[in-house]
Order: C-alpha cells, then structure tokens, then sequence
C-alpha cells in the first residue's frame, strides 16, 4: 500500500488500520522520515499498540546525509538522525531490517513460523562448508548454535553413518538421504536443548528428493520455528522448495536472510514476552 507524499495520509493512519485487519499476519513498513509536529510521539505510541497484536517489520530509508535530502525533496519529510529512529524502533518493538528485500523475506517467516521460547539454533546440512558459514551468520545477530550434549550425540550416531558429525551443526555430508534429515529432526527438534532450526538442503542425488520437504513439513507438530536454505537450481531442488513453501516452511536462497529470518521470529518472541533476551 503506497501512500504517495503524506499529503493526508501516513504512516498512524495506515498501522492502526492494518492492525485491525485481521487478513494481516504481518506488516511491513517502508518509512523515510517525520514530517508534522509531535509526529514522533504519536508514531510511537502507535507502534507499540501494533506489536502487542502482530509482527512489525520496518527498512528505514533515508538514514545517510546525502539520502536525507532526497527524501526531503520527495516527501518534505525530515530524515533526520538515524539513531533516533533506530532507538523508536526498538522501543516499540519493531523489527528492523536494512532492505526492503530483507523486509519481505523476514515477513515470510513471521506470518508461518511459530515463536521460538530461546536463541539456540539447530543447524543440519549436507555440506560442512555451508555448515561453517551458517553459524557465522547465525551468531553474528546474536543466535546461539549450541554444542548438543553427548547422549543426544550417542543417541544420533547410533543411525548416523560414521563419518557424520552430531556436534551440531550435525553435517550429514554428501552423502545424505532424506532419511537422515528426519530422523535428526524427529530427535534433536523435541529436545530442551535447541529453540529452532536452520535446515540446510543441496538436494545431492541419488540419497535426497523432493520427499524431505515432507518431513521437513512435519516436524513444524514440534512447535518450533524451521527455516530452509538451499541454493541448486535442479528440477528437484525446485520440486523441493515449492512443497516446502506451500507447506508454510519459508526457504531462502542466501544464508545471510535466513539466519535474519530466525534472528526476526527471536526479537518478536522477546517482544511478546515469550523469550529472554539472550
């Protein structure tokens, strides 16, 4: 919904009536900048009202000097200090993201996952390299990818082939089958000991097929948020992330959203009360 220049109309009117939409899971707000007198307080007041009652996502444009003025000249609205906004935002309860693209693929997320009750990540893949990069991203935004305790270790290896590694993330390594994925899911995900999980699945032939996405789909009777990465572009792969997605199980195409995703439905569980701050 594009409200042109504020003329009559902002960004107030707009949250409060979305947020009695009850059509909308989540809201998603591009904003520039402030542009009448007391504006600030109103807005925040306003804001805090919605996130009690459905995710907010914002991308904040306008935060540098030389992009303030141009959205003076677009809007007359006052960019003003970055900060500022972005201490609002926090206030509030928002969830802030850099991009509009970003704003999108974490409002994927928040509108199928349920909120986890902690940051700790379980992370499964068939590639130790993408299995690195994934705890990079998840615990640089704060998410925690624990060590799993070594019953739980015994328990997997006792299925597991040898050479995989259930420290966690628990690399099944090319030679994974769709097989593998479910049962690690069926035994890590009931546990206390992780809050949610990062599936990381190349669709490697002949062990794996477009039938993960069903177990992948079926763990979501746990309760816990899951989100997918895959990056092969294969007729199976695609096979793959449709199910996936018409089974309310986001996928993304680059770690760095997907660990977003899981650090967004993390903030908003902080919000409403569900989560400690980690």
């Amino acid at each position: 919904m594009n409200y042109g220049n504020k003329l009559d109309i902002g960004e107030i009117e707009l949250l409060e009536a979305l947020a009695g939409d009850d059509n909308v899971k989540v809201i998603v707000m591009y904003m520039e900048g402030l542009k009448y007198p007391g504006e600030g307080r109103r807005l925040l007041e306003t804001l805090r009202r919605v996130t009690r009652v459905k995710p907010l996502v914002v991308y904040k444009a306008g935060r540098s000097r030389s992009s303030g003025r141009a959205v003076k000249s677009h809007t007359a609205a006052l960019a003003g200090n970055y900060e500022i906004y972005r201490a609002l935002f926090r206030q509030a309860g928002a969830v802030e993201v850099n991009n509009l693209m970003d704003a999108l693929e974490v409002a994927k997320a928040l509108a199928t996952q349920p909120l986890p009750r902690g940051n700790r990540v379980l992370i499964i893949t068939d590639s130790g390299g993408a299995g690195v990069q994934a705890v990079d991203n998840v615990e640089s935004l704060g998410l925690v990818v624990p060590e799993l305790p070594q019953e739980l270790r015994s328990a997997l290896s006792k299925s597991l082939p040898p050479f995989a590694s259930t420290a966690n993330p628990i690399d099944l390594t090319g030679s994974a089958t769709d097989a593998m994925y479910k049962f690690v899911l069926d035994t890590v995900l009931p546990t206390s000991h992780v809050d949610m999980a990062l599936v990381l699945a190349q669709m490697q032939l002949p062990g794996m097929t477009p039938k993960l996405a069903d177990y992948i789909i079926e763990a979501r009777r746990f309760g816990k948020p899951i989100v997918v990465y895959g990056i092969s572009a294969n007729e199976d792969a695609k096979a793959f992330k449709a199910r996936l997605e018409d089974g309310d199980v986001p996928t993304y195409d680059r770690l760095e959203t997907a660990a977003n995703a899981l650090r967004a439905l993390y903030e908003y569980a902080i919000v409403r009360g569900l989560a400690r701050p980690g």
